[in-house]
């Protein structure tokens, strides 16, 4: 499967929208500054699995939602 860092950047920024999660805060923590979440919900960034991991905990999703294609969830 291949993850287009365009479409996880979306979801990225669509979920932490709906989870009113501010942009400085998502940052702290992560450990990363605001320029680099920007740039990953406009997909110039890629995520790392480590990230990626650190996102379904924090925003308290399923995987699918943050990388699936327009954050749809697959059926089991």
């Amino acid at each position: 499967m291949q993850i287009e860092s365009k479409n996880v950047g979306q979801n990225l920024r669509r979920l932490r929208r709906q989870k009113e999660v501010r942009v400085v805060d998502l940052a702290a923590v992560l450990g990363v500054t605001r320029q680099h979440i920007y740039a990953l919900e406009a997909g110039r960034r890629a995520l790392t699995l480590k990230r990626v991991a650190q996102l379904v905990n924090f925003l308290r999703v399923d995987i699918s939602e943050l990388i699936g294609k327009n954050g749809k969830r697959r059926a089991s």
